[in-house]
């Protein structure tokens, strides 16, 4: 890396310039990047809005220049490098990028979207991680005993079954109690009719929460502090949140359409023990809690702190 290391101090903060694209999921990973350097050296963070097809950006600072700049998802990729042209910030993007990698000076890329992982591996500007960047880690109070279970809906990889959902939430539920609660929340992919037949059941010691009811950061707070987590299978996203929280981490069985680099991640964290599967927990498995819960955001900011600033 040519360029200089990065002064860093109480009185001069990293400034960053964060570039939001409004998809939570994309925002929740540029956070969890910024929030982990924030638990490391004073940082000054801007929200910098994009929108429509060629991102275009409104709130960029007048005066001053940012040290870096991230961003999440294909619209922000033109923001991010005319951003890094006109301030020669440098450019960190959470994704695999549409071009090549060498145009950002980092691209943090899960492991199920590099089928040429080998032939990338040498560069410096790429960062392997399981799963994507998030917000989420562990609580330092102790654990409530609660249960969350996040609920998420149809995609390309997933087919849907909502009576079958219900059936292993009634299980679960079965198990809960007064003292260890079950809280269930759903996902803007969930269908309609399966929330519906959830409210229906009226499930014991159960709380149903809308999450579109909720501030951004709820569900990441429910995981820190719970006990037990069971995701359903195509929500990736938050299959990796749990693994972060520091829970045990259960899996709900959801038909799959076809076999993918997604899916693979996710056989791969069923064959290593990470999670564990509805049918396995039904046959007497137990789901504990990691010994070391996942930190890829922290990993993430270690390393630019150590190969592009200086800290004093």
């Amino acid at each position: 890396m040519s360029k200089h290391r990065i002064e860093v101090s109480a009185r001069r903060p990293l400034a960053i310039w964060r570039y939001c694209d409004g998809l939570r999921g994309h925002e929740n990973q540029t956070a969890g990047l910024t929030e982990a350097l924030a638990r490391r050296i004073p940082i000054a963070c801007t929200d910098v809005r994009v929108q429509g097809r060629f991102g275009a950006t409104s709130g960029e600072p007048e005066t001053g220049g940012p040290d870096l700049v991230i961003g999440a998802g294909h619209r922000t990729h033109r923001a991010l490098l005319k951003a890094k042209a006109r301030t020669s910030a440098r450019a960190v993007l959470l994704m695999r990028p549409s071009g090549a990698t060498s145009r950002f000076d980092l691209c943090v890329i899960p492991q199920h979207d590099r089928p040429d992982e080998q032939l990338e591996a040498h560069r410096p500007a790429v960062l392997c991680t399981r799963g994507v960047l998030n917000r989420v880690t562990p609580s330092s109070s102790e654990r409530s005993g609660a249960t969350v279970v996040a609920i998420g809906g149809p995609s390309r990889h997933h087919d849907w079954l909502g009576a079958e959902l219900l059936a292993q939430l009634t299980e679960i539920a079965a198990r809960a109690s007064d003292a260890a609660p079950l809280t269930v929340t759903n996902s803007r992919r969930t269908p309609v009719e399966t929330w519906s037949a959830i409210e229906s059941a009226q499930l014991p010691h159960t709380q149903l929460v809308e999450w579109a009811r909720q501030p951004a950061g709820w569900l990441v707070e429910q995981m820190a502090t719970a006990s037990t987590v069971w995701v359903t299978e195509d929500s990736v996203s938050m299959v990796y949140e749990a693994l972060s929280s520091g829970a045990g981490v259960g899996l709900l069985a959801i038909p799959r359409r076809r076999v993918s680099r997604v899916l693979h991640g996710v056989t791969a964290l069923i064959a290593d023990g990470s999670v564990t599967l509805f049918q396995m927990w039904q046959q007497g498995a137990s789901i504990t809690a990691p010994r070391t819960p996942l930190a890829e955001a922290d990993r993430v900011a270690r390393w630019i702190v150590e190969r592009w600033l200086n800290v004093r």
